[in-house]
């Protein structure tokens, strides 16, 4: 049999497979050092990143720790003694040090542009390693924040009570509700390190309703006038006639079951101001005539009578000079604002007849003077026969009263130091706000997590709250 012939490879065979090998090895080689700079670059985008979020974190501590603390002594300036912050009057605090590194924050105040107004500055720092004297990422906030000087209740409410929900939340105390207090979804009152009083009468009896009412119930009778359902929860003392259930209180929660007295919501002496207005057109306009919109601007005289309903809207601005009285309803939205005079020193009044009475949205202001006056608000309608001139309300009227909505603040109305008081009727506040202090027959909270009151229980001479905020 023939034996197959073999031949020896040729010499430029030999070569070309090695050129070969040459180039896929150099090719594999190309991949994986791109591979590995990739990785390398990811690595260090992620610890930087990681740096960022981390100095962001600090610098917000660093605000957070500055609103407790003015919160609690009004003449807080903050860890540095120049602002805003530079090398100068460095003062840092860390956050923390460990293996991993060290944060630290500094922060500093200064005064606003108008009264009642404070710039904070607040800068966040973090190291790698936590020796290292240069910070691998700075970050810096600014808060503007308001005070409200401190004054009675922040929340008070007739027969109607006090219904929260959603996000809804207060901050600052004390409460006091007429009737009973209805809490759900994740709304609070106070926090396990701010707790804020509560005081509930239970002034809801007899049922049916008849002319003696309201009435406190006996013990026995619409017992647990607090009821809180899903994470909602009061933290702080809570004395409450005929309360019984204990779930969602805490700080100490349930300290007294009766005692609670029933309070009656403030009189005003209406008629004295009626009988302040002088006569002549100066003070006695219309509506339209003290109306505004878009770029315009107008004065309203002090003891003034406006017949009809009265609207801001679209950025314009009234000064308000002192008292006023509108026979209808009071509209401000769209960045409206109503502002009070220079020279004004006692904070004025604003009484509305009108069944809608005053309705605040789509961030209208009240905006103090550089006294740090803001403005009494009073609404007066009522289902009595009286209404507006009724000097008490009680029984089926005023039982039928309390469901009607005569204040309404949404999306962000902004009033520090002043006070909505519903006088026969329901109150609605929701989607956030600043504001004085608000009163009614009965009040709903709800869609808001940023509500804040002026308080008596704050330590300093004004409760202190974030108005803006802002990453630098």
């Amino acid at each position: 049999m023939m034996k197959r012939l073999q031949l020896p490879l040729r010499s430029s065979e030999n070569g070309f497979l090695l050129i070969l090998m040459l180039v896929q090895g150099f090719v594999v080689l190309t991949i994986l050092m791109g591979v590995m700079t990739l990785g390398l670059y990811n690595l260090g985008a992620a610890k930087r990143s990681t740096y960022t979020t981390n100095a962001v974190y600090a610098a917000e501590a660093g605000a957070d720790r500055f609103m407790y603390e003015i919160n609690q002594s009004g003449s807080y300036t903050g860890t540095n003694t120049v602002c805003p912050i530079t090398s100068s009057g460095s003062n840092p605090v860390t956050l923390y040090s460990n293996a991993q590194g060290r944060a630290t924050y500094e922060t500093c105040v200064t005064s606003g542009t108008i009264a009642n107004e404070k710039i904070v500055y607040a800068v966040g720092k973090v190291y790698a390693p936590a020796s290292s004297v240069t910070p691998k990422s700075t970050k810096k906030v600014r808060l503007i924040i308001e005070g409200t000087p401190s004054g009675g209740y922040v929340i008070q409410t007739g027969p109607g009570g006090l219904v929260m929900s959603n996000s809804a939340t207060i901050t600052t105390g004390p409460v006091y509700v007429g009737g009973f207090l209805t809490m759900s979804n994740s709304s609070r009152i106070g926090s396990a390190a701010s707790p804020v009083a509560v005081s509930v009468a239970n002034q809801r009896c007899p049922v049916p309703v008849n002319a003696t009412w309201p009435q406190i119930c006996p013990m026995g009778t619409q017992n647990n006038p607090i009821t809180i359902t899903n994470s909602a929860r009061i933290y702080g003392d809570t004395k409450a006639n005929g309360q019984i259930t204990t779930t969602g209180l805490s700080n100490p929660g349930l300290t007294e079951a009766s005692g609670v007295a029933a309070v009656t919501l403030p009189d005003y002496d209406r008629d004295g101001q009626k009988a302040a207005v002088p006569a002549g057109p100066v003070h006695n306009i219309s509506g339209s005539a003290a109306s505004c919109s878009g770029s315009q601007a107008k004065t309203w005289p002090a003891n003034v009578k406006i017949t009809g309903n009265v609207s801001l809207s679209n950025s314009c601005n009234v000064t308000l000079s002192g008292n006023a009285w509108i026979t209808g309803t009071l509209s401000l939205s769209n960045s409206s604002q109503l502002r009070l005079a220079a020279g004004v020193t006692t904070t004025p009044t604003v009484m509305i007849d009108g069944s809608g009475g005053i309705t605040m949205s789509n961030s209208s202001v009240v905006a103090t003077n550089t006294n740090g006056i803001g403005a009494n608000f009073i609404t007066f309608y009522s289902t009595a026969s009286c209404s507006p001139d009724c000097s008490t309300v009680t029984g089926s009227n005023l039982n039928s009263s309390m469901n009607v909505q005569t204040v309404s603040i949404n999306n962000q109305g902004l009033a520090a130091s002043s006070t909505f008081y519903a006088r026969w009727t329901a109150l609605t506040l929701s989607n956030g706000g600043n504001i004085g202090a608000i009163m009614a027959q009965k009040i709903t909270l709800s869609n808001s997590g940023n509500i804040t009151f002026g308080s008596s229980s704050s330590g300093g001479s004004s409760s202190w709250d974030v108005r803006y905020y802002e990453a630098l």
